[in-house]
C-alpha cells in the first residue's frame, strides 16, 4: 500500500479527487428520487424499469471505472457513509467522524486521504441535493466520457506532429 500511495501522490491529488467525485456524484444522482416521482422510486430503480419496457440497458446506469486502489477510498466512504443527516437533510461526514472511524478500524489515514474522503462526502451530499430536480442532468454520461478521451488523444497527436515539425525545421535551420 505505501508504495502505491507513492505512485497516487505522483499521479496528483487532484486527478484522483476529480475521478472518485465523478464516481461519487453519478452514484448520488442514481440514488436520488426525483421531487415528482409519485412512486417515490430513484433514478436507478426507474432506469431499470424503463430497461424493462425498452428491452435494452441504459448506459446511465453505468459508473465510471475505477482501479482497485480507487475503489478503496469509495469502499471507506460506503463503510462510515457517504452523508450524514442533520435532521434538515443531508450533510458531509466531518473530518473529526472520519478520524474515529479510522482509529475504530485501526487504519492509518494521510492527511490528503482524509481530505479526499471528506471531500467525496462534500461531493455526494450536493450532488444528491441537484439531483432531487426532475430535470438533474447525470454527471456521468460513459458515451461523452469516452468522446472526450478521443479528443484529447485527438489532441495529443496534433501537438506530437507539430512539435516533431517544428524540431525538423530547426534541424534544417542549422
Amino acid at each position: 500500500m505505501v508504495q502505491e500511495r507513492g505512485k497516487l501522490l505522483s499521479a496528483g491529488e487532484d486527478q484522483l479527487r476529480e475521478r472518485l467525485e465523478l464516481y461519487v456524484r453519478h452514484m448520488a444522482w442514481l440514488q436520488a428520487v426525483p421531487d415528482d416521482s409519485k412512486a417515490k422510486k430513484t433514478r436507478y430503480e426507474i432506469l431499470e424499469l424503463e430497461e424493462e419496457y425498452f428491452k435494452q440497458p441504459s448506459p446511465l446506469k453505468q459508473l465510471p471505472e475505477l482501479t482497485g486502489f480507487e475503489m478503496a477510498y469509495i469502499s471507506h466512504l460506503q463503510e462510515f457513509g457517504f452523508c450524514s443527516s442533520n435532521g434538515m437533510g443531508l450533510e458531509p461526514v466531518s473530518f473529526s467522524e472520519i478520524k474515529a472511524w479510522a482509529d475504530l478500524q485501526k487504519i492509518e489515514l494521510e492527511p490528503f486521504e482524509a481530505r479526499i474522503l471528506h471531500g467525496l462526502s462534500v461531493a455526494y451530499v450536493a450532488q444528491a441535493n441537484k439531483s432531487t430536480k426532475p430535470d438533474s442532468k447525470s454527471p456521468y454520461l460513459p458515451e461523452e466520457q469516452e468522446k472526450r478521451k478521443a479528443f484529447a488523444e485527438k489532441m495529443r497527436h496534433e501537438a506530437l506532429k507539430e512539435r516533431a515539425k517544428s524540431n525538423t525545421k530547426n534541424k534544417n535551420r542549422r
